[in-house]
């Protein structure tokens, strides 16, 4: 009966130790996701690259209507938008762009102006045969129309961006909040299971 006894306390300190060394790394793991879902939380850039496939919509800043026109024809360089557009992009701005998005908003709608453009003449170029010179031409005379479209996908894009860094603000919290109630888990069944060696010690010196 000793031997088997012996047996037993033998074969559980060591399936003891094993789990210790486990919920140890566990733990470890753990935290360490927890950490990285913190910073990962707000670490979402936000995308203002023209994708073909796009679809064809508040927060109030503090900037004034002048400021905003003066840095949206700076970002425009020699290809000078039209105060129309100007001001229309200043009233999205004022009513839909977030006040940490303004710079990048302003700084990145020039790349996308001209990406969109290019798209749409490349576009009608083939399907109505037209020449360079003529979709040039319809360019100038409905010019006003091709700005509101731009304008337009501009906002779409910069309210599915917002979201997107929204849902991954939530994906990261929820997964950070998960580690920490398994960390707090694991680190439970860790004392639990240390209790068992004190036991077994007890034991080995109470039979000695």
């Amino acid at each position: 009966m000793n031997k088997f006894l012996n047996f037993c306390f033998t074969f559980g300190k060591w399936f003891v130790s094993v789990v210790l060394v486990l919920l140890l790394i566990t733990g470890i793991y753990l935290g360490g996701s927890a950490i990285n879902n913190t910073f990962k939380a707000d670490s979402y850039k936000m995308d203002y690259k023209f994708a073909i496939n796009e679809p064809t919509q508040q927060q109030t800043t503090t900037q004034t209507k002048n400021t905003y026109k003066e840095d949206i024809i700076k970002a425009f360089g020699e290809n000078k938008p039209t105060d129309r557009f100007v001001n229309k992009t200043v009233k999205f701005i004022e009513t839909k762009v977030d006040e940490r998005d303004v710079v990048d908003v302003i700084t990145n709608l020039p790349a996308y102006y001209n990406d969109v453009k290019a798209f749409m003449f490349d576009t009608i170029k083939k399907e109505n045969k037209l020449s360079d010179t003529q979709v040039q031409q319809d360019y100038k005379n409905f010019r006003n129309d091709w700005d509101d479209i731009i304008l337009e996908k501009y906002t779409i894009r910069y309210a599915e961006q917002s979201q997107a860094r929204i849902d991954q603000k939530t994906q990261s919290e929820t997964a950070r909040t998960t580690a920490l109630i398994a960390l707090l888990v694991a680190l439970c069944m860790f004392v639990m299971f240390l209790i068992v060696p004190i036991l077994i010690r007890i034991e080995e010196n109470t039979r000695k």
